[in-house]
């Protein structure tokens, strides 16, 4: 159980098979529409296909169905309709690739998402002390 502590509630929650089937789904979606990303449009469908969740409970009792989310996911985008990445107002948030790689020898690929206020050379630092970090722990 989470228990109310405001600076450490992220830290105390663990996604579920459920939420993690979910993302799997988003990520299906966008393959199937030939998308460049997981957008909120493409979790929405993957809540939906996850019948046993509770949103797709919702939906469904309001008549919503995933050809009705698609088409109008659909229409939206023939339309120009972007989705906004970040709140209005905001600059936007600083994105660092790094190239590790695992114990196997195996490269990973991961992508750092740094908020509003962080500086290009904070993020350089971080994304170095990140990689030193890995790197140390495979010597």
């Amino acid at each position: 159980m989470i228990q109310a502590n405001p600076g450490k509630l992220a830290e105390q929650i663990v996604p579920t098979a459920s939420v993690k089937r979910v993302i799997e789904l988003a990520f299906e979606e966008a393959r199937r529409d030939n998308s460049n990303g997981v957008g909120t449009g493409h979790i929405l469908v993957g809540l939906m296909l996850e019948k046993d969740g509770i949103a797709a409970q919702v939906l469904g009792e309001l008549t919503v169905t995933i050809d009705s989310v698609r088409a109008e996911l659909a229409r939206l985008e023939r339309a120009g309709v972007k989705e906004a990445m970040g709140a209005v107002g905001r600059p936007p948030l600083l994105l660092r690739h790094l190239d590790l790689t695992d114990e196997q020898g195996k490269s990973i690929r991961i992508e750092i998402v740094f908020p509003p206020g962080y500086t290009e050379q904070q993020c350089t630092e971080v994304a170095s002390r990140i990689q030193s970090a890995v790197q140390g722990r495979q010597s």
